[in-house]
């Protein structure tokens, strides 16, 4: 607690390198990773522990809500808290000068270890403690906290003991004799944590510390540190010795053993005698981070468990982290003074007289610092600040932590030691540094991050042949980081988010009667083909879809599935994080092999973002996704075939959005892209069945978009060696000229626009298509009449149905093509937002294949917001028959995810927050 250097006896101190031989055990319990100890394992995964927490009373405290406060930190994407156990220690207000310390309670709201008697007269006002007896209600609450933990993927450090600073704090202590009935405690608060001048607590002490062992045993997300800043308030080394011989010892028998930390010293201290029990070497406000480098040759974690006392400012602390971090720390824990009692969700506005800081924006730094270490294969890294072999100064502070030749994570900032002006803020600048890094021979993906936000400053691509590698930063402002992957380099995605949640867009072309597009937008285009695809064999249906970030706007491209037997989805994967770009035309597509293995196709946007491909790494799972390449596309397309792999038809920006096709055997190698329209420009929609791949797409004359018009069809059956139109006569690629045989009708005679939905076949295997008429591409009245339009083909002659009125040019939905109907499931209804695009969900559906269409059924209705682009997934199980977001398109607003059921009476939205690791969609009352 107190950032003060204490010198101390390092030849006694704990810890021994025979305790780094890890054994991979089968169960999920924290442990040091086997592969490299400087790092743990927990849940079959490797992890670095990365948080900002209350200031430990969050047990031991009962006005603290520690359910909110877990799900504040599961939100923010930490994955630590440590709290103390109360047994010994806890504090009167005013300590350290900490308001509202939660650390703290208020009067007669502590509960600790030690049951209490029926005699009056304990320091905190409530009766004396029993020392013999257990408070069972306090166990009760401490396993909760830590199930509730584990639930939300947080590790509990469970800090055993604290001494005591000052007097005041001892006065309090259950251990006091004045606080307990059993005549225990008659000593000064030095010689309390000692083996000869404890006054009987020894035994006390002991007894606690198996009592929690047992009472922990059944966890996975838990270790214990002997005590807080025992150099200070004469805790000995002997004493600690003691302790962790207790912990080991209580769990002897237990399958999967908790790690024990010991808390080393406030900044450094080289640790040269350790013990075989210890595995975790914590410090405290370690900055410039010498500790690691001091300490790393002992095979352990090296961690700081806690900072601040450096002022409000949570700039200081970000690069205390960050360097930490990157200098090959394994845990780091802020001191978090906005999480109070009644503020759990970390929102108190506390005084500028606080020690140390903490904010919502501070947590959310940290998990820019969370993901970006998480996107390397940290285990094969290790620190390696030797490799910059020029642009080093007094002024700048370059640490590198990498595998060499493979990947590399470096972290600069301007405020090093001493040339730091003041160390409650950072040195702030437009600072720019040139650097050179020995870097064998490859070709090298650099992307250049602002720790404060995620944001990619810059990104390239440099080919090196080998020795001194050149790299440049972009300008910043206080700090940048830097990662440097092989182009070849394995990349895998497996971060999760805790719900879901659609982007929110706009185009922001704005008129009379709002935006040519915007609102939810997590489900588009109609042209991102397929989002959704039900499998038999897993018996889920598995699908994609544009995420966004609580309170951001920037991409992630998001997978995840249904699971019908269970009637559960899980958290859903962050595939690729966009960072910083918020258009939804880089949303995925999602692709099934024949083994079950998923293939989401990442959106790119002309040549400026290239299209991303991953692959998971287990059939039907959502886990894990290897990237496997990247190439240059947009509005992805990709259909399996069995036995030959890949048929994709995408965009390239070429001479305006023009249509192109290749196939791949395997997902990895390709084909030559080959074009097949070029008209000014196109979208278009696709189909499969068996293998036959349909299309429906428009031109845009003389590459303008907002007159797109006329409907086109081609089709392939031999994976794209010929291309034939409706009548089955094969057609000369490119397409080229507007008036050719692939025409399905000349909308532009009659200056028309065409926006395509969707296409299927019907029993006969004649097409049909959906899609929406205007007479403009503005909103409003402007543009109308719209009509939802059908395109059936008789075997002669293309029948058009005008099936009914649209609103918006925009507003998307899906064609059915079923053996007792042909249904429309759209946005076909009048919305919250009558003039924006989409609206309320309905069924419409015709009897005799299309000729005719009523209306059967509203899906929703009474909603806040319009709903839009109703996607269908591929062999759409009943269970999940249509995919959808909603989004006020008037203005920014939250976007949720729906589906519903074939028969379209019930809806269903996927869970936008999520406490655990799979949650049952919350059916909605209609």
């Amino acid at each position: 607690m107190k950032p003060i250097l204490s010198l101390i006896s390092l030849g006694a101190l704990l810890l021994s390198c025979a305790a780094t031989g890890a054994a991979t055990v089968p169960d999920g319990t924290l442990r040091l990773h086997p592969d490299n100890p400087h790092y743990f394992q927990w849940r079959g995964k490797p992890a670095v522990l990365i948080t900002s927490a209350e200031h430990y009373g969050a047990v031991l405290n009962l006005d603290f809500d520690y359910v909110k406060y877990l799900d504040t930190l599961a939100r923010d994407g930490l994955n630590n808290t440590r709290t103390f156990t109360g047994g010994a220690y806890f504090e009167p207000e005013g300590a350290f000068k900490i308001a509202r310390n939660t650390l703290a309670p208020a009067s007669g709201r502590f509960i600790g270890p030690w049951a209490r008697s029926d005699q009056p007269g304990a320091a905190d006002g409530g009766n004396k403690h029993d020392l013999t007896r257990w408070n069972d209600a306090y166990f009760a609450r401490f396993r909760d906290f830590t199930a509730q933990a584990g639930k939300r993927g947080v590790v509990v450090e469970v800090n055993l003991f604290c001494p005591f600073y000052k007097d005041d704090q001892w006065r309090l202590s259950p251990f006091h004799i004045a606080n307990n009935v059993n005549g225990l405690g008659g000593i000064t608060r030095t010689n309390v944590y000692t083996l000869d001048k404890h006054g009987g607590l020894l035994a006390v002490q002991e007894r606690m510390v198996r009592k929690f062992v047992k009472e922990l045993r059944g966890f996975d997300n838990v270790y214990y540190e002997i005590c807080n800043e025992p150099y200070f308030g004469g805790v000995t080394l002997e004493w600690q010795r003691r302790i962790a011989d207790v912990i080991a010892d209580a769990q002897k028998d237990h399958p999967n053993k908790k790690l024990i930390a010991q808390n080393i010293a406030n900044k450094t201290a080289k640790v040269r005698d350790p013990h075989p029990a210890v595995s975790i070497l914590n410090f405290h406000y370690t900055y410039p981070p010498v500790a690691v480098a001091e300490n790393y040759a002992l095979n352990r974690v090296i961690g700081e468990n806690e900072t601040g006392f450096r002022g409000t400012r949570d700039e200081v602390y970000r690069v205390e982290a960050w360097d930490f971090i990157i200098a090959g720390g394994g845990l780091f824990n802020h001191l978090d003074y906005s999480f109070t009692a009644g503020h759990e969700d970390g929102t108190f506005a506390y005084p500028p007289t606080q020690p140390g800081g903490g904010s919502v924006k501070f947590r959310r730094q940290l998990r820019v610092l969370h993901d970006f270490i998480n996107q390397f294969d940290f285990v094969k890294m290790k620190p390696a600040d030797k490799l910059v072999c020029a642009g080093r100064s007094d002024d700048v502070s370059i640490r590198v932590l990498a595998e060499p030749g493979r990947q590399y994570a470096i972290y600069i900032h301007n405020s090093p030691m001493p040339r730091w002006k003041d160390k409650a803020k950072l040195n702030t600048g437009e600072f720019q540094v040139n650097l050179e890094l020995d870097a064998p021979a490859s070709s090298y993906r650099a992307e250049w991050i602002e720790p404060a936000t995620g944001k990619v400053l810059l990104a390239e691509t440099k080919q090196h042949a080998g020795g001194a590698l050149p790299l440049s930063s972009p300008h910043y402002a206080q700090d940048v980081a830097l990662r440097l992957t092989a182009a070849t380099d394995r990349v895998i995605a497996s971060a999760k988010d805790d719900g879901y949640r659609g982007i929110w867009f706009t185009l922001g072309q704005k008129s009379e009667f709002g935006d040519k597009y915007s609102g939810g937008l997590g489900t588009y285009t109609a042209n991102h083909v397929p989002m959704a695809i039900y499998s038999k064999e897993a018996d889920k249906t598995f699908f994609v879809y544009g995420g966004a970030k609580q309170g951001k706007r920037h991409l992630l491209a998001m997978a995840s599935y249904y699971d019908h037997r269970r009637g559960v989805v899980p958290r859903p994967t962050i595939v690729h994080d966009k960072q910083g770009v918020d258009d939804p035309h880089d949303n995925p597509s999602l692709a099934m092999d024949g083994k079950g293995h998923l293939w989401v196709f990442v959106s790119g946007r002309a040549k400026k973002r290239p299209g991303i491909i991953y692959r998971s790494t287990k059939p039907y799972s959502t886990d894990e996704f290897e990237q496997v390449g990247q190439r240059e596309f947009t509005y992805p397309q990709p259909r399996w075939f069995e036995g030959r792999g890949f048929l994709f038809l995408f965009t390239k920006y070429t001479k305006g959005r023009e249509l192109y096709f290749n196939t791949s055997p395997d997902g990895r190698n390709w084909t030559p892209d080959v074009k097949f329209a070029g008209m000014g420009g196109h979208y278009q929609t696709s189909h499969v069945r068996g293998n036959r791949v349909i299309t429906a797409f428009n031109m845009h004359p003389g590459g303008n978009v907002d007159k797109r018009t006329n409907l086109y069809f081609l089709q392939t059956d031999d994976f794209g060696k010929t291309w034939r139109n409706v009548r089955g006569e094969p057609v000369e690629l490119p397409l080229a000229d507007p008036k050719n045989p692939a025409l399905v009708h000349d909308y532009q005679a009659g200056q028309r626009n065409v926006y395509i939905h969707d296409l299927d076949l019907d029993r006969n295997g004649r097409p049909v298509i959906l899609f929406i008429t205007s007479a403009g591409h503005q909103p409003g009245p402007g543009g109308d009449p719209r009509w939802w339009t059908v395109a059936h083909w008789l075997g002669d002659k293309w029948k058009f149905t005008q099936v009914t009125r649209a609103n918006h040019n925009y507003s998307t939905g899906s064609l059915y093509i079923e053996a007792d109907a042909w249904r429309i499931i759209g946005p076909t209804e009048r919305g919250p937002q009558p003039v924006g695009s989409g609206g309320e969900v309905g069924v419409w559906a015709s009897r005799d294949a299309g000729k005719t269409w009523s209306k059967e059924r509203d899906v929703t209705r009474g909603s806040a917001r319009n709903h839009n682009y109703v996607r269908r997934p591929v062999n759409a199980h009943p269970g999940f028959y249509a995919f959808w977001a909603d989004g006020n398109p008037d203005e920014l607003s939250p976007s949720k995810l729906y589906f519903t059921n074939k028969a379209g009476d019930k809806v269903w939205q996927l869970p936008d927050a999520m406490s655990g690791g799979g949650s049952a969609p919350a059916e909605l009352n209609r």
